[in-house]
């Protein structure tokens, strides 16, 4: 299935898109310091039975960013009603992994009209506030000139070990493809993507207003975001349940893409994929 890739305009900005299929649709959402490739191997595998679409949030990939503005969660979530909008969609089942799982939950609790399910992918803990240590080694090294090759030298090692054990042993093409992904980063958007980061709303006062089923997908080796962040997520969570991914750490798009993809298919309705 070869996925559609595209620009659209908003608020001053072109939006990297990507798109394939038919039937309901999926709205993809990747995580901080990723970008909407990441899930193509899913998307091709989704699209079989589903209207698939993903694009770079702003700030990351090949939207960029104004210069004269903050990025935030608020134009990260508003974001996600233009995609929405501009692909003719009423209402969409979202998927969201680490930083877009809040970005979907965000969405769902200020436009619950507009969303059917949620399918989470190594969703945040509510009580945990993000951690900026590895991002402030980077933007030290940013600042002192430094450049993507840079900090992939620097900070990789830690990066790798978001991945599973098994992963790591014995798919080394999964490390590799995550290692380009950072080496592709355009360093001088690093600080205002950071800045948006810290602007994550408290999930304790959104998730009540969380009405659609969630399904909280979780790496058994996901040491970023652990199962006992989902299992506190569903705790505060009206409908949820937790699906648990075999030899999977954080990078669920590049790790098992084949298993995450089955479990997203079943948690929107088509078992079969």
């Amino acid at each position: 299935m070869i996925l559609n890739a595209a620009f659209f305009e908003h608020d001053g900005l072109r939006f990297r898109t990507f798109a394939a299929g038919s039937g309901a649709p999926i709205v993809f959402l990747h995580g901080g310091g990723s970008r909407a490739s990441n899930f193509r191997r899913m998307m091709e595998i989704l699209a079989q039975r589903f209207h698939v679409i993903a694009f770079d949030l702003r700030g990351f990939g090949e939207t960029g960013a104004d210069p004269g503005r903050p990025i935030t969660h608020q134009t990260w979530a508003e974001d996600v009603g233009a995609v929405v909008d501009h692909f003719g969609i009423a209402r969409a089942n979202l998927v969201g992994w680490s930083l877009g799982a809040t970005v979907a939950l965000n969405f769902a609790s200020q436009f619950p009209a507009r969303v059917d399910r949620i399918a989470l992918l190594g969703a945040p803990h509510p009580d945990r506030p993000t951690n900026r240590a590895l991002f402030e080694k980077r933007l030290s090294i940013i600042a002192n000139g430094g450049t993507a090759a840079d900090v992939v030298a620097a900070t990789f090692a830690g990066i790798a070990q978001a991945l599973s054990p098994w992963v790591l042993e014995h798919r080394p093409e999964a490390l590799e493809q995550v290692r380009q992904e950072h080496l592709s980063h355009d360093v001088a958007l690093a600080a205002k993507v950071v800045d948006g980061y810290a602007t994550r709303p408290d999930l304790n006062a959104l998730l009540p207003k969380v009405q659609c089923p969630v399904t909280l997908i979780v790496g058994d080796a996901d040491r970023t975001c652990d199962l006992a962040g989902s299992q506190e997520l569903q705790r505060r969570l009206s409908h949820a349940t937790i699906e648990i991914a075999p030899d999977c750490g954080h990078y669920y798009g590049v790790e098992q893409p084949d298993t995450v993809a089955r479990l997203i298919a079943e948690a929107f309705g088509e078992p079969h994929v």
